[in-house]
């Protein structure tokens, strides 16, 4: 198989009621923590291309003050699964990871984040916020719409079929673990060799039909 997951943020954080505490000062002269694409993508070095003009990019870490954050979660009911979108970035947690590490050969930027349940519990340790440090970069293609119930792949319709323009393209850009995309800003992606991995390790998050079975899952992991 080359499955390619594209995550994004899940309805399900809505019964979160979460509230963010951010631990690190903002380094922006206008205090900001919005996370802009010439951050992300400044000095990116090429690592190898692949068929028709796709090419894959080594990224730098970002400054720290955009990820460190804590996370309160007001709600009894919030479910915390082991692979999420959260605030732009990966929520992993520590068995996720580790798979993750185990997988993929660039170690992505991590942060530890700390997690305050509804009754005052706490996830010390127990999760981190993943940025990845892969970049892939593919061509638009114009042929046949593919098939989405979900509104942001059918918005970025353009991108998602040029990794389906051929087999040979989706088979290079499903090979790499982990990676984010310029051309495609809502999503972080998950490549075939670290799906396999993360289900087989029993992570939940990533196998679509597991979670077409969350109701609220509302279109935030759709394979490409």
């Amino acid at each position: 198989m080359n499955r390619i997951a594209a995550l994004n943020n899940s309805t399900i954080l809505r019964d979160w009621g979460e509230g963010v505490t951010w631990l690190l000062a903002s380094e922006n002269a206008n205090g900001l923590r919005a996370l802009d694409s010439t951050t992300v993508y400044k000095d990116c070095a090429l690592i190898k291309s692949g068929p028709n003009n796709t090419h894959v990019y080594q990224l730098h870490p970002i400054p720290d003050f955009y990820i460190a954050m804590s996370i309160a979660i007001k709600k009894k009911r919030a479910k915390i699964l082991d692979v999420m979108r959260y605030a732009g970035f990966l929520l992993m947690s520590e068995k996720a990871l580790k798979i993750l590490d185990d997988v993929d050969d660039v170690r992505h930027q991590r942060l530890p984040v700390d997690i305050t349940l509804w009754d005052g519990s706490k996830l010390e340790g127990n999760y981190h916020l993943v940025h990845p440090l892969r970049s892939v970069k593919w061509e638009y293609y114009t042929g046949p719409d593919i098939n989405s119930t979900n509104v942001h792949v059918r918005r970025e319709a353009r991108y998602f079929r040029g990794i389906n323009a051929s087999d040979d393209i989706k088979e290079f850009i499903s090979s790499q673990p982990l990676w984010i995309s310029r051309k495609s800003t809502p999503f972080i992606f998950v490549g075939e060799p670290l799906i396999s991995a993360l289900i087989d390790g029993g992570c939940s998050g990533v196998d679509l039909e597991q979670m077409e079975k969350i109701k609220k899952n509302s279109g935030a992991l759709t394979y490409v």
